[in-house]
């Protein structure tokens, strides 16, 4: 690990207010000296698990039990971005020595026995459905609607939903449940103050899931910028949510379908609102968070995006090539990783081998089944991706690990 990068991680955290353990609270330092390996798994297990159950059995509030909750988590998912995620002695879809010492603290904790008073049973837990399984074809999924990102989580009204269905915009933002979150068809797995202390069960490793969601708000371009550092700590940080779902630590398939999708359907060539100030190096830098792209697209029937605005000048095209690139550099690589990394678990779980009916049948289409792949969409992936790896203005890094993806992606179909 790099002491240098890790602080400047350290400090854009705390700077940007990313998702990160607190230094109130004892997780963050924890997680340190085991990931420096001067403590030991047990040691570290038993030293977050007494904290804890102090809190627990202590008397204090069911808010300081869940913020103590999320602490671990934030800690974790924050000291992912300072691990290495690929090894030279290591193929890309295995953990490194780093990622797997991460991943045995979460199975570890998972296998902690639950508070003596709390059931053992949890009537909201269903292996097979997570707080964060998106629908792949559901029209409800998050729209731009130019609007800043909330922190109040709201239930949307499907029928008042009035945004053009063929536009996706993906935004998790901070402490916010996408509207694709289940709601009636599936049961909700999100604790809140008022229940966590009758239903915390380490199994489940409670909030976690909810702590991803609040990560994700952290990508670059969101809260900062797309400095070198803040997009090598954000691919490590995928590259562990590919590992934990691959694992089926957490089924994080959703979000695994969801940023690919972002990344190979959508345009990204609207440019910034932010306004730009010099360094003191002298390069231009934005202002901080690039607001959400005011341009609307909608996607016509073979993919093309369509702008719904008079045609840019020569300026103007220039400068959304060189924005999309930057975007996609972060957006791509993200996408493809999670294909290196669980492609063809992916598919085993979420693909769908029945191809549609072509022409006249006189049994209907088969409904769409929720947070389902189809093959068509999977090899509209691949296209893309095998596309994106000839860009010569994307990075070296992005366009291998596009083709490294598509590879990944042509064994299963």
């Amino acid at each position: 690990m790099n002491a240098d990068m890790d602080m400047e991680l350290d400090t854009l955290a705390t700077k940007q207010h990313w998702v990160h353990g607190s230094m109130n609270r004892p997780f963050t330092l924890i997680v340190a000296l085991y990931l420096a390996e001067q403590t030991s798994l047990d040691i570290a297990v038993k030293e977050i698990v007494s904290v804890i159950n102090e809190i627990y059995y202590g008397g204090e509030s069911a808010f300081d039990l869940e913020e103590s909750l999320k602490d671990i988590w934030a800690s974790i998912l924050h000291a992912s971005k300072k691990i290495p995620r690929d090894s030279p002695s290591h193929p890309p879809n295995v953990p490194t020595a780093p990622q797997l010492l991460l991943l045995n603290l979460l199975t570890s904790l998972q296998s902690q026995p639950d508070p003596a008073s709390v059931p053992q049973t949890n009537p909201f837990a269903d292996p097979n459905v997570s707080l964060l399984d998106l629908d792949v074809d559901d029209p409800l999924l998050p729209r731009d609607t130019g609007a800043a990102t909330t922190t109040t989580t709201t239930t949307t009204n499907p029928s008042a939903d009035t945004t053009d269905d063929n536009t996706l915009n993906l935004d998790w933002g901070s402490e916010t449940v996408p509207p694709t979150a289940p709601r009636e068809i599936h049961p909700v797995r999100r604790r809140t103050s008022s229940n966590i202390r009758k239903e915390m069960s380490w199994a489940y490793l409670p909030l976690f899931e909810e702590v991803v969601l609040q990560a994700l708000g952290d990508e670059p371009g969101r809260r900062a910028g797309f400095s070198a550092t803040e997009i090598v700590g954000w691919e490590r940080f995928v590259a562990f949510l590919a590992h934990v779902t691959k694992r089926e630590v957490v089924r994080l398939e959703g979000v695994a379908i969801a940023m690919m999708r972002w990344a190979l359907e959508e345009g990204h060539d609207s440019l910034p609102t932010t306004t730009t100030t010099t360094s003191s190096s002298g390069s231009q830098e934005g202002s901080g968070v690039e607001k959400k792209e005011q341009r609307h697209h909608s996607w016509g029937r073979h993919g093309r995006a369509k702008s719904h605005s008079s045609g840019p000048s020569y300026e103007e095209h220039v400068a959304r090539t060189r924005v999309e690139a930057k975007r996609l550099n972060v957006y791509v690589a993200a996408a493809a990783l999670w294909a290196i990394i669980m492609g063809e678990e992916l598919w085993q779980r979420r693909g769908e081998d029945e191809e549609s009916p072509i022409g006249l049948s006189l049994t209907p289409a088969p409904e769409p089944h929720i947070g389902r792949i189809s093959k068509r969409r999977w090899r509209m992936w691949i296209d893309r991706l095998q596309f994106l790896s000839q860009r010569e203005d994307l990075t070296i890094s992005t366009r291998e690990l596009a083709a490294e993806a598509a590879a990944v992606m042509l064994r299963v179909v």
